[in-house]
């Protein structure tokens, strides 16, 4: 009675009404950015067939199923009560994935589904997965299942290169990730420390001493010092962090 009053006589609504739209904004930034990081990776690997409309639709129905799947990412993590939304996008993923299927290999569907499950599971705090060890998971089949995807609907099978490449990806997504899964206390800051060495390391093995990587190990360590060794708000972590990723991927691939 109280709330609507409120909003009837114009007057500041509860602080959960008035962080909705920060909500929304950080889950659209969150979703995007995430799926244009694997998009814009899996587009840059080597393709062997000729595309087609029917692989055209296919990429677009993939691409779809990962924005949705990241939607639902960033609502097992947040606070707000958003139950029956995340309902509807587990089942919309699982409707695309249906689609999808088709046209993929039974393993790479079962791949997708085992991240779709994953991602619906993370909502239970019984699972435990919000964690050190669902960051490893989430960014293992983040980095693998969605390029693999891609590679698969552009060729024919996987090569050794093409899982050489995705060592990269999956150091990137397990650096950017552990914040998000891990927030709070000294574990943040040394986990952030020891996966950047380990990205850095693993940029320089890769990809030599180009500029792009200069750029990106300096991207590293500023997202090492600034935004885990200051306490970055927690509400922040999954727009900043997805987004620094994003742009991690962008010079990875340059």
């Amino acid at each position: 009675m109280k709330q609507a009053a409120e909003k009837r006589l114009g007057r500041p609504l509860k602080n959960k009404d008035k962080k909705l739209p920060f909500s929304i904004a950080a889950m659209m930034i969150t979703a995007l950015s995430l799926t244009l990081a694997i998009y814009l990776f899996s587009n840059d690997l080597p393709k062997s067939i000729q595309n087609t409309s029917q692989q055209s639709s296919s990429n677009d129905l993939l691409s779809y199923f990962m924005f949705s799947n990241m939607i639902a990412f960033y609502l097992s993590f947040t606070r707000l009560k958003f139950s029956q939304v995340k309902i509807i996008i587990n089942l919309l993923s699982f409707f695309i994935l249906f689609l999808l299927q088709r046209n993929l290999q039974p393993e790479t569907t079962a791949l997708l589904a085992l991240i779709n499950i994953l991602i619906f599971m993370m909502s239970f705090e019984i699972f435990y997965l919000r964690s050190f060890f669902g960051s490893i998971a989430f960014s293992f089949l983040l980095s693998v299942c969605f390029p693999t995807a891609f590679y698969l609907l552009d060729n024919q099978y996987l090569t050794i290169n093409f899982l050489r490449s995705l060592l990269p990806l999956f150091a990137v997504c397990l650096f950017f990730m552990v914040p998000i899964f891990v927030p709070t206390g000294k574990a943040e800051s040394l986990l952030g420390f020891l996966f950047g060495c380990v990205l850095i390391f693993v940029l320089i093995y890769t990809k030599g001493l180009s500029l792009t990587n200069f750029l990106n190990i300096a991207l590293i360590i500023i997202n090492w010092v600034v935004f885990i060794n200051l306490r970055l708000r927690q509400r922040f972590h999954l727009p900043i962090f997805s987004l620094m990723m994003l742009f991690s991927v962008i010079l990875l691939v340059l």
